[in-house]
């Protein structure tokens, strides 16, 4: 019994930290593939970043590889790995239905 009260605590925290994080961009994403919010502290960016799924969380983590390479330089979006994985995706998708069209 008490490890179910811990777990339905552990769930309510949760479930406050993503609507204080959503409160945030409301509706603004809808549409959207990436968001950016800017945190006020440690604990509502560790909130924010539990808003992510495992493939969001993958790229992040593509992200920050990719900038840990650039050495400070510049580096343009369509360089980072996932990125440039998900256009070459987008082009042979594109490709695919014009063939079919």
């Amino acid at each position: 019994m008490d490890g179910w009260f811990l777990h339905q605590k552990n769930e309510y925290e949760k479930n406050k930290k993503k609507n204080k994080a959503l409160e945030k961009v409301r509706g603004k994403v809808k549409n959207s593939d990436f968001v950016y919010i800017v945190a006020d502290n440690d604990e509502e960016a560790e909130a924010i970043q539990e808003l992510n799924d495992q493939v969001g969380k993958n790229l992040i983590q593509s992200i920050n590889s990719s900038l840990k390479k650039s050495d400070g330089k510049a580096v343009k979006w369509t360089d980072v790995g996932q990125i440039k994985q998900d256009i070459k995706n987008q082009a042979f998708e594109q490709f695919k239905q014009k063939k079919t069209s």
